[in-house]
């Protein structure tokens, strides 16, 4: 009888321990798939030299073919205030740009989320994945 309380405990033991690692393993493929969701925004807005609406269109062309969540899955969020101006969202997608003037030119922020769809912890665990373009130089000055 001894045996078997021991076996049951182990058991529960390596179970906690498997779903553990397994949870582990898929935020980190969650926060990668943001991290390059990320980068890809940063390239498109570097490659137009500014936010302008056919950078808007190759950024939700770029979200729709990753698998980013539509704007609905986040349920009328708002981006959060930030230094810099709030340039205008997409319909589409949930990420932030904004804008950030210096002495040589601009350069723009991006802020795009990470939704883990957990039944019980949906709202709570949303993760912002944060990145800057290089500076954007204004060559008619």
């Amino acid at each position: 009888m001894r045996s078997a309380v021991g076996n049951t405990f182990l058991y529960n033991i390596v179970i906690v321990f498997v779903v553990l690692v397994l949870l582990i393993l898929i935020s980190s493929l969650s926060y990668s798939k943001g991290f390059k969701a990320k980068n890809k925004i940063v390239s498109i807005i570097e490659n137009n030299r500014g936010y302008d609406n056919e950078a808007i269109e190759k950024i939700d062309a770029v979200l729709k073919e990753s698998g980013y969540r539509p704007r609905s899955a986040f349920k009328n969020k708002q981006c959060p205030d930030r230094n810099g101006e709030l340039l205008e969202q997409s319909d589409k997608y949930f990420y932030c740009v904004y804008s950030n003037n210096t002495d040589r030119g601009v350069y723009y922020s991006v802020t795009i989320y990470i939704r883990f769809e957990i039944p019980l912890l949906s709202g709570i665990l949303e993760f912002p994945v944060n990145g800057d373009t290089r500076t954007i130089y204004d060559l008619n000055v």
